[in-house]
């Protein structure tokens, strides 16, 4: 129950720094104690997060900045966490993220149901596809 709590409220501070930030001219006050919004990721993350909406795989992003692929996932997994925009074409081929789709349309919600229901997809194919059904159910009040 603790936990329930504790994500209602870190959703309901997100909404208002949200609205803090749509309407920075009518709210002044609020808008400078709370200082604007934060890019949440690092630079290096950014980085990542740049090369994979330009189309770089996550090898060819990982090969370039000398890091290793389960760092660029990282990257790329706390932005789509974060609400940035993730070139999904680029990760996920066009039947995977259909076939991931459709196991959560079925009730499947937990990583290991949905990787055994769609072996080929790695951890990141997982999240991602999970991150943007969970924000599709929330803008649908679902």
């Amino acid at each position: 129950m603790a936990d329930e709590w504790g994500w209602q409220l870190l959703d309901a501070m997100g909404s208002l720094a949200h609205v803090i930030g749509d309407h920075e001219s009518a709210m002044t006050a609020l808008f400078q104690l709370w200082g604007g919004p934060v890019n949440p990721l690092p630079a290096l993350g950014q980085k990542s997060l740049e090369l994979v909406n330009q189309g770089m795989s996550v090898a060819e992003i990982a090969q370039r900045m000398r890091r290793k692929e389960s760092t660029v996932n990282e990257h790329i997994q706390a932005a789509a966490i974060w609400g940035m925009p993730v070139n999904l074409r680029v990760l996920l081929p066009t039947g995977m993220h259909g076939a991931l789709v459709a196991a959560w349309d079925a009730g499947l919600r937990d990583y290991r149901d949905i990787q055994a229901r769609v072996p080929d997809a790695s951890f990141l194919q997982v999240r991602l596809v999970q991150v943007e059904c969970i924000r599709k159910e929330q803008a649908h009040g679902d």
